[in-house]
């Protein structure tokens, strides 16, 4: 989608009509994101959503409803993975400022030698929030945990307003075991 790739973000405003059976009759934009595409995304989505019987006023039949759809990338702060394992961010500074944050992957061989450490990583956001460039600017003392998080932070994309930012960020690599 042209919208994601152009990172654009922002709110719609629409009017929706539902039939008896809950399904969207029709959908006009009462209030414009800015951006048509957004606009018309929005319209066809809500076309696809049917409301509980129970929900539907008798309003909704004839004048409609407004809803607002928030077009705004968020970057996850958490994900749990197969196994158990999970990573999270442990700092809650800039975390808002970043649309996707893919987690680095932590290096099988790495594990295995039972490698931890965090790398500081120094990141340049360029044009419309995308990472220009990534570096490591203090290692963890083992350059498979560096190159990781590296890799993973040229995938970082910022909410554009950071266009030409440079930041450090902090990754760590923690292993946990499990006590049964």
């Amino acid at each position: 989608m042209a919208v994601l790739e152009r990172n654009s973000e922002g709110v719609v405003k629409l009017r929706i009509v539902v039939t008896k059976d809950g399904a969207v009759d029709h959908a006009v934009v009462v209030k414009s994101s800015g951006d048509r595409e957004l606009d018309e995304t929005a319209q066809r989505g809500v076309l696809s959503w049917k409301m509980k019987r129970a929900a539907i006023k008798p309003t909704d039949l004839v004048q409609g409803r407004e809803v607002l759809i928030d077009f705004r990338e968020e970057a996850a702060v958490a994900a749990r993975y197969p196994g158990g394992s999970s990573a999270s961010f442990s700092y809650a500074t800039n975390v808002g400022m970043w649309r996707s944050a893919p987690f680095p992957y932590y290096p099988v061989d790495a594990r295995m030698r039972h490698e931890e450490g965090t790398v500081q990583v120094k990141v340049k956001i360029g044009t419309n929030g995308n990472v220009e460039r990534a570096e490591v600017l203090q290692g963890s003392g083992h350059k498979s945990l560096d190159d990781a998080a590296v890799s993973a932070m040229q995938h970082w994309k910022a909410h554009p307003q950071y266009s030409g930012r440079t930041v450090a960020v902090p990754v760590h690599f923690r292993m946990r075991w499990r006590s049964y």
